[in-house]
């Protein structure tokens, strides 16, 4: 787990046992994302968990100015 960064399942729900448990580890998580299945495993993209948005490659500027 210490390689995951963010969860995207395609089932599930905000009271799911994956979603209780990315909680309690603090990973950004997107439940129930009907277009998860496509993408390529190995991608980078980059998850907006508040949103429900996934975007294509690795963003990490994005993540630094919404920490600050």
């Amino acid at each position: 787990m210490h390689k995951i960064k963010a969860l995207v399942t395609v089932v599930g729900g905000s009271a799911s046992h994956l979603a209780t448990l990315a909680r309690e580890m603090a990973l950004p998580t997107i439940v129930g994302m009907a277009g998860a299945t496509e993408l390529e495993e190995g991608r980078d993209v980059t998850v907006d968990a508040a949103r429900g948005v996934i975007y294509d490659g690795a963003h990490p500027e994005w993540i630094a100015n919404a920490e600050e």
